[in-house]
């Protein structure tokens, strides 16, 4: 089982053109294939939404199984405006919250699509970068501009992947890739539950007549 939240930048870098119309549409586009991809793989998990803008983070949408409430939602943020600076620790912390408390069984994961290059933070992100590897969070990103090092160190750390698209294409194959389940981390914990079947016994018994 999957719980995975997905972070989708909302920055004046999303703006930029280079993907068509520019880079918010053709990810949100993508994003609501991706949906239904994920849970077509993964039909008992879950996913929730975050955004982050104007240096914060908002949850979009909590953890849940209903793919097309999460594609309603990401088509509403069309409407709204690219502001600000990016915040990856409010966003990590903000995933945080919620993912810690999941079973140790499952997997938890945070999918950044992120088109920045810079990171405008409250504090140290090291700090939550380290929380996030003790909870066994698995943090991937997809830049659409270009490798940043500290994008690459919270993949590197919690044991998640790095790519940078090469065009919409590629970025639509990457999705592709993190929609099917990832292997499990050296310390997944399975949850054994001792199961009993009735054994059934056959009884011969004499043919004596009894007074």
């Amino acid at each position: 089982m999957r719980h995975l939240y997905v972070v989708l930048d909302m920055s004046d870098a999303m703006k930029d053109q280079d993907l068509r119309p520019n880079r918010l549409f053709c990810s949100i586009e993508l994003l609501k294939e991706f949906i239904f991809m994920y849970f077509d793989s993964n039909p008992i998990s879950q996913i929730g939404l975050i955004i982050t803008r104007k240096k914060r983070s908002e949850k979009i949408s909590e953890l849940a199984g209903n793919p097309r409430s999460h594609v309603a939602l990401l088509e509403q943020l069309k409407y709204q405006e690219c502001e600000g600076e990016a915040s990856i620790q409010n966003a990590l912390e903000m995933g945080l919250q919620t993912l810690k408390h999941m079973p140790k069984y499952s997997s938890r994961e945070m999918l950044f699509v992120l088109g920045c290059l810079t990171t405008c933070d409250p504090g140290n992100i090291l700090k939550t970068l380290k929380i996030c590897k003790e909870n066994e969070i698995r943090c991937s990103v997809i830049s659409l501009s270009a490798e940043v090092r500290i994008f690459r160190k919270l993949c590197v750390d919690t044991k998640g992947i790095f790519h940078v698209i090469m065009d919409s294409s590629h970025f639509q194959e990457l999705l592709q890739i993190h929609s099917r389940p990832l292997p499990a981390l050296d310390k997944f914990e399975s949850t054994l539950v001792r199961m009993g079947f009735p054994k059934y016994r056959t009884y011969t018994t004499s043919n004596a007549n009894i007074s």
